[in-house]
């Protein structure tokens, strides 16, 4: 499953996208929208992601009203930072829980992937911290890096669909089509056309084409 990452858009454009794509995150920390905006957009039949990652001066409390109107309004999961404030990340659990949405934990490292014990920790913590998903993007600077990143998928147990687990950068480009195929519960691209929203994405009929070909059966 393929899950389009949308970024500076204004709500119109968002809508009209959403015509074409089921499943999407909507990155709200990237649009200038308001309250009703977001209210609007979520409110589509669409499974939508809601993710306002924190920086450009915006507040926990800021953060926290536009993530619980996108909730109100019909997000299916909510984005949240394994480190982001404990008291943050509760209420904010909390508030999701209420109202039957999902939420995913998310850790990122933008610098370089922490060893194969510190991830295994992470998505350890993350599932006892009460997430459906964890998810896991780290800067791959070798082969070696990015091949840690997609060993999470190995671990046995009942966490198959819950951990998403791809490398950041040009080099780790193949984790993102890698991830499905081993066991995580989507993928995400950019909308052709589009900006990127993180580096390393694929456009999101590029990435449609290449999973066809790995899910197309052999003669």
């Amino acid at each position: 499953m393929i899950c389009a990452s949308l970024g500076r858009l204004s709500p119109g454009r968002c809508r009209k996208l959403l015509r074409t794509i089921p499943f999407a995150e909507i990155r709200l920390d990237l649009a200038d929208w308001t309250e009703e905006d977001i209210r609007g957009v979520f409110a589509l039949p669409n499974r939508l992601i809601a993710t306002c990652r924190p920086g450009r001066g915006v507040s926990d409390a800021v953060r926290f009203g536009i993530l619980a109107a996108a909730l109100e309004a019909g997000a299916a999961y909510v984005d949240v930072e394994c480190d982001a404030a404990p008291s943050f990340r509760r209420n904010l659990v909390s508030h999701a829980r209420r109202r039957g949405r999902r939420v995913i934990l998310s850790y990122h490292n933008h610098r370089r992937t922490p060893s194969a014990a510190v991830l295994e920790r992470i998505a350890v913590r993350g599932l006892k911290n009460d997430a459906d998903i964890v998810k896991i993007a780290c800067r791959a600077r070798s082969a070696g890096e990015a091949l840690r990143i997609v060993s999470l998928y190995r671990e046995p147990g009942g966490r198959a669909g819950k951990i998403l687990a791809f490398g950041l950068g040009a080099r780790a480009t193949w984790t993102r089509i890698a991830a499905p195929l081993l066991g995580a519960p989507f993928t995400f691209a950019h909308p052709d056309g589009l900006e990127k929203t993180a580096e390393g994405q694929i456009a999101y009929g590029e990435m449609e084409r290449i999973l066809r070909l790995f899910s197309e059966e052999a003669p």
